[in-house]
């Protein structure tokens, strides 16, 4: 059963979803699995899991429709050990990134970044960490940065090495799976599996 504060990553078998990949250098032979989205799950409304996420701007949304029923979307979710995440913790931190980004909009421009980085990366140019000159608005792993970030302690200290507007979903899904000594996997479905484990 998911919990406030979980949280994941999605792929999708869409246009958009394989540009994504292409300009950010994950795939399925390089990267098992390649993500190209992130979520966190939050506080539930009306007996419904919810997610809050950014996609056109900072949204609440149903987990079942929006993922789970979602036959084109494959996910992973995970949970913090809770020594490294006690409940309180984690309230704070959900309510943190709800007040301070529920309703943002989405950083498009944000987008063209990853393109300067992709093309930097071609030449041989590590421009990974440096800030985003085109930061305005948020982005789906700029929003779950922000939140693993307020939990402080090793969960923090994981994510410190990004830049909050640079980061990638696949970069915070190999610092999940590379620290499996505080995080766990929940739930996952994949387009192979298509049934939620």
């Amino acid at each position: 059963m998911l919990k406030p504060g979980d949280f994941g990553f999605s792929n999708s078998r869409t246009f958009m979803a394989a540009l994504i990949r292409f300009f950010t250098g994950y795939s399925r032979k390089k990267n098992d699995p390649p993500v190209i989205h992130s979520l966190l799950i939050t506080s539930p409304m009306l007996d419904n899991v919810t997610v809050e996420e950014a996609n056109f701007l900072v949204q609440i949304v149903p987990f079942e429709s929006h993922y789970a029923a979602e036959p084109e979307k494959e996910y992973y979710l995970f949970r913090i050990k809770p020594e490294f995440a006690p409940p309180e913790k984690i309230k704070t931190a959900l309510d943190y990134t709800f007040r301070e980004f529920a309703g943002y909009h989405y950083g498009y421009f944000q987008l063209l970044w990853f393109v300067y980085r992709w093309i930097a990366n071609m030449i041989g140019v590590n421009v990974s960490h440096k800030k985003n000159w085109m930061s305005d608005g948020v982005i789906c792993s700029e929003l779950l940065w922000h939140y693993l970030n307020q939990l402080g302690g090793k969960v923090a200290e994981l994510v410190s090495q990004f830049n909050p507007d640079t980061v990638q979903p696949q970069e915070l899904m190999n610092v999940i799976k590379n620290n499996q000594d505080v995080f766990e996997m929940v739930e996952q479905r994949t387009f192979n599996s298509r049934a939620r484990k």
